[in-house]
């Protein structure tokens, strides 16, 4: 069990209603006595796997922990990336920065700053929670405050004039192909709100919305007389999504430093990620399609777990199995939708499977029939026609037989239908098993 999690349960933080009711209720002396704990136990839970090919270091942005704050932008990125490292993830390690870094702000009466810890606070908990059978289960691991470092003091070591002199192209780049829109100006407070449209490369969610003050900004934003206005003035648009890129390069540099120290892949949504990256020749990859898979969007994470535990050498070969498949797939595609390795890869094999499970039902049946010790009475099952009905735990407690005796039969029907021929040893079977569940 998770001493995180454990205390959480322990303190009531078990659903997202009382998350929120206690970071914005309890008095601040509360919240940074919890802040602090949370440190400890970190500390406490952490361990470092076996090394894995399936062991990830997803970005801040894509798990929930980072990028948008609204959030249920949040928690819609962490669901995603939830059922992600149930299907294809021994070891997921979290940056949960606003928990474990080393450096509690001073507030100083700053009821603006006080807030954005509350909620910062409240939003990483959330996720937490989020993520609290994984944790359990020792899939997902949050990197305690003593074995990483602050983002802020990483950047400070790396932000030199040269490495951002090497962004300008990119920025060039993207600036060109940038939308700005200002939607909204208070000019007694200053600041406004920037929405940057057309550049999924670096927000591939949806639009940012960017809040903004200061000089500059505010000597644009003044010449508007309607909202929402469309800014032209390219050398405004040049230095603001410049900013951005700079920003991509120096969180992208600090989460692929604490990947290299875990030894597991650099996993991230952004496509400008790789490209800086690669700039500096550090690899990134882009996530694997197989969570985006439609088949996938009616199962729940609980139902994937189970069958992950249940189903251990399925789980295994599967991976490896589509890993093949999907690399040959882009060599000879170069297409990264996961609808079309969807219709071209797994498609196929379902229907493959489904085939064989078919003509496997009926040789089995005739095979093993003398094997389930039943009385005559349970004919009247279907069992000779080959067709076995979804409610047949209750016609065979109708007929006479025991609740034991009807589990007993639909267990071993299964049994039999699957072992010891060639349907467990297809390579997409825990993922055709799992589309069976949904």
């Amino acid at each position: 069990m998770s001493k995180i999690v454990e205390y959480m349960n322990e303190i009531g933080l078990t659903n997202f209603d009382n998350i929120q009711d206690y970071f914005f209720k309890s008095n601040l002396e509360t919240i940074i006595s919890l802040h602090e704990y949370l440190q400890e136990l970190a500390y406490e839970d952490w361990s470092i796997s076996d090394y894995s090919p399936y062991s990830f270091a997803p970005s801040m942005e894509l798990c929930g922990f980072g990028g948008c704050e609204e959030y249920h932008c949040k928690l819609q990125r962490a669901s995603v990336f939830n059922k992600f490292a149930s299907l294809y993830g021994d070891t997921v390690y979290f940056i949960v920065n606003s928990i474990t870094n080393p450096h509690i702000p001073d507030f100083s009466d700053d009821k603006h700053k006080e807030f954005e810890y509350r909620y910062h606070l409240m939003s990483d908990c959330s996720l937490i929670f989020l993520y609290s059978e994984l944790i359990v289960r020792n899939i997902a691991k949050i990197i305690p405050p003593h074995f990483s470092i602050c983002p802020d003091c990483f950047a400070k070591c790396i932000c030199n004039e040269d490495a951002l002199l090497s962004l300008n192209p990119i920025s060039q780049k993207y600036s060109e192909k940038a939308v700005l829109e200002v939607i909204e100006y208070n000019s007694k407070t200053k600041n406004g709100c920037i929405v940057i449209k057309n550049l999924p490369e670096l927000f591939p969610n949806h639009d940012a919305y960017v809040n903004v003050y200061g000089e500059y900004e505010t000597n644009v934003m003044e010449q508007i007389k309607s909202f929402p206005s469309i800014i032209t003035d390219k050398t405004f648009i040049s230095h603001f999504i410049q900013r951005h890129v700079e920003d991509c390069y120096i969180t992208s540099r600090f989460e692929t430093f604490i990947s290299s120290a875990y030894r597991s892949k650099y996993i991230t949504d952004k496509p400008i990620h790789k490209e800086i990256l690669s700039t500096n020749k550090i690899t990134a990859s882009l996530t694997p399609p197989v969570f985006e898979m439609p088949f996938l969007e009616n199962v729940d994470t609980d139902t994937i777990l189970k069958l992950r535990d249940s189903e251990q050498d399925s789980f295994n070969e599967y991976r490896i199995a589509l890993d093949k498949a999907t690399q040959a797939y882009l060599a000879t595609t170069q297409t990264t939708e996961a609808s079309d390795i969807y219709d071209d890869i797994i498609y196929p094999a379902f229907v493959k499977l489904d085939t064989m499970f078919k003509r496997s039902r009926k040789m089995q049946i005739f095979k093993n029939i003398g094997e389930l010790l039943v009385t005559s009475a349970t004919v009247t099952l279907g069992v000779m026609n080959s067709v076995i009905p979804e409610n047949a735990p209750a016609i065979i407690t109708a007929v006479g037989g025991t609740e034991a005796m009807a589990k007993y039969i639909t267990s071993t029907i299964e049994r039999k239908l699957t072992a010891g021929n060639t349907i467990e040893n297809q390579d997409f079977y825990f993922l055709w098993k799992l589309n069976r569940k949904k």
